[in-house]
């Protein structure tokens, strides 16, 4: 009999449509052979269908609170305000009012924004809808969110401009979204797809991110950019690697050496990144361009001369990693196709925008596109010139 050195813990185990049956009962039976209770969280409520390989396998049934009609949703639940005496419920908003870092009991209350209360008076509950990103299935999270924090190693459990931060670029980033979803239709609704949550933030010493330790949440730093177009290329960029964390996790192998493998162990340059990081790199690089290809070949009111410039540094860096990692032998049958593509991708841009690439100056730029340092480099062309 398996030791029960599990017990008492509860583990949700997060699946969607399709998922291969093996990959989720297996885990699960030797978690509840060791004595945890186990819950399956999908996008929906009801049943999932399982897999075999090709052929269908068992159905699984589902809960996942933000889907599930009232009436269902758990009675009580027990929370831990955060320093704002706030409560952040997951797909449902925030209680506010409430007594700083103090241990609250909610009841499931349906009349509630947010479908629960606490019996306190006054009391403030703010639905997620309310900060949706025009009519996106994303929602900007209008307050700090300590446990989101933490997770990512944030000290103090809060970044820094995140209070501020929503309030004074919503209205940009909302408008940057519908433009992307406008002009990249299939890009936006992949990106759409796996994120779920925009926090932005404001710190100069940070790059933006996206991290498995928040899956689905992209955090965009503005500290980097506050334009159209930078809330194009960085959504689609920190987007792109949650797409590309789903692919890596949950396809078949992409290469043959260990992920974590160096860059300079393999072409015998100066590269710290791992493989890894490098894929992600290039894929993430070609999402980028394609936003913004999409965005110069709208009629959009926006900084062309930007939006340019920062599609011309993505494709450089595509370029730069292209030449010294596609060559590589170190790609399973499905890497290769997918290096394939980028070069595909990279070709057809190329062909585009090669003479102003070449044209283009990148000196002094840093990791972070910085559109005045270009600009410094790179006059306003008199037919770029806004009036």
């Amino acid at each position: 009999m398996a030791e029960k050195n599990l017990a008492g813990m509860r583990v949700a185990i997060l699946a969607t449509q399709n998922f291969e049956q093996s990959e989720l009962t297996d885990p699960r039976q030797a978690l509840e052979e060791a004595g945890a209770t186990t819950r399956v969280i999908a996008p929906k409520s009801g049943e999932i269908q399982g897999v075999k390989h090709d052929e269908k396998g068992e159905k699984i049934a589902v809960v996942y609170a933000a889907a599930m009609t009232p009436e269902k949703r758990p009675g009580r639940l027990s929370a831990t305000t955060d320093a704002d005496g706030r409560v952040f419920l997951p797909g449902s908003g925030y209680l506010a009012g409430l007594p700083p870092g103090s241990q609250m009991e909610l009841v499931r209350e349906d009349a509630s924004p947010v479908g629960y209360s606490c019996g306190r008076s006054p009391i403030q509950a703010i639905p997620l809808r309310a900060w949706r990103l025009g009519d996106a299935p994303l929602s900007l999270l209008a307050y700090p969110v300590a446990a989101l924090a933490n997770a990512v190693g944030v000290a103090g459990g809060r970044l820094p401009g995140v209070d501020i931060a929503p309030r004074t670029h919503r209205p940009t980033l909302t408008t940057a979204l519908r433009r992307l979803r406008d002009t990249s239709s299939e890009l936006a609704a992949a990106t759409c797809g796996v994120v779920r949550y925009v926090v932005l933030f404001d710190d100069p010493a940070r790059n933006s991110f996206a991290t498995t330790a928040a899956h689905g949440v992209v955090f965009l730093n503005v500290a980097h950019g506050t334009s159209e177009a930078f809330f194009i290329e960085d959504l689609v960029h920190q987007g792109g690697h949650v797409l590309f964390t789903a692919a890596w996790n949950g396809s078949e192998p992409l290469v043959t050496s260990a992920p974590d493998t160096s860059i300079g162990e393999l072409t015998g340059e100066e590269d710290h990144r791992s493989l890894e990081v490098a894929l992600h790199g290039m894929f993430t690089q070609t999402l980028m361009v394609d936003a913004l290809e999409g965005l110069l070949g709208s009629d959009a009111d926006v900084d062309r001369h930007e939006a340019t410039g920062r599609l011309l540094f993505a494709l450089l860096r595509l370029g730069l990693d292209l030449r010294a990692l596609a060559g590589l032998s170190i790609y399973t049958e499905a890497g290769m196709r997918l290096v394939r593509e980028l070069i595909s991708a990279y070709a057809a841009a190329a062909v585009k925008f090669g003479d102003s690439l070449l044209a283009a100056d990148f000196a002094d730029q840093p990791y972070n596109f910085d559109y005045a340092v270009y600009q410094a480099h790179n006059p306003v062309p008199r037919s770029l010139a806004r009036t």
